[in-house]
């Protein structure tokens, strides 16, 4: 019964994007979000469709680290959550598999003047930081495992989704400083586990420090932090 009822909630929330969102989506769009201007471009994820990005964005804006502090966004999109960091004054390295994200990153670096803050990397996961830490790491992953025919799908879908959980997980400590943090935006339709086992496998401890209940979902921010920082 509640898996039925899920299906029917996600057949709602399909028709409302049809009807009133699709003119947002794959186009180029100008957002307000979190107080800041956005460029989206056609190939690149729509945080303001989503209510995981904005939900990540507030838990940023919470976390204790002061100006000096270095923060790298993984799979960066339109760049939100690096300009969420630099606004509270982070020096930050954002980095998206997808060309054009990086491009729609250095846009709205620029439109928001920040871009003396926000370095933007093409490339895999942690490979153009090798070596480098960071007080915080910030990522929405892919939820869905499923080949992204597009690179837009790339934020939605990954080919290998127990790998990319598993190589965030064991590459995660590398990059972060002593008594360093990340947080994550998972989904509870969205292979959660996926992502918490392999954290915890990792050595990392994980705690819900933002959540929302849409009734098809359960989206939760969890911070994690190495266990031998405890």
């Amino acid at each position: 019964m509640q898996i039925i009822f899920q299906r029917v909630i996600q057949s709602l929330l399909t028709i409302r994007f049809s009807l009133f969102q699709r003119h947002r989506h794959a186009r180029l769009v100008l957002e307000r979000m979190a107080g800041l201007n956005l460029v989206v471009l056609p190939e690149v994820f729509n945080p303001a469709l989503f209510f995981s990005s904005n939900l990540l964005a507030q838990a940023v804006a919470a976390m204790p680290l002061g100006p000096q502090a270095r923060a790298l966004d993984l799979g960066c999109g339109t760049g939100l959550q690096a300009l969420v960091a630099a606004r509270h004054g982070m020096q930050v390295v954002a980095i998206d598999v997808n060309p054009h994200a990086v491009r729609c990153t250095q846009i709205n670096a620029l439109l928001n003047n920040r871009q003396q803050q926000i370095v933007v990397c093409l490339g895999d996961l942690f490979a153009p930081v090798a070596r480098q830490r960071f007080d915080l790491v910030i990522i929405n992953p892919p939820y869905f495992a499923g080949v992204p025919h597009t690179p837009l799908e790339q934020a939605f879908h990954s080919p290998d989704l127990p790998d990319l959980a598993w190589r965030f997980a064991t590459q995660l400590g590398a990059h972060l400083v002593p008594k360093g943090k990340a947080l994550i935006v998972l989904s509870s339709i969205g292979n959660e586990h996926v992502f918490l086992n392999a954290l915890q496998r990792a050595g990392f401890v994980y705690t819900p420090v933002r959540q929302r209940n849409l009734i098809s979902e359960v989206l939760t921010v969890y911070a994690l932090t190495a266990k031998n920082n405890q």
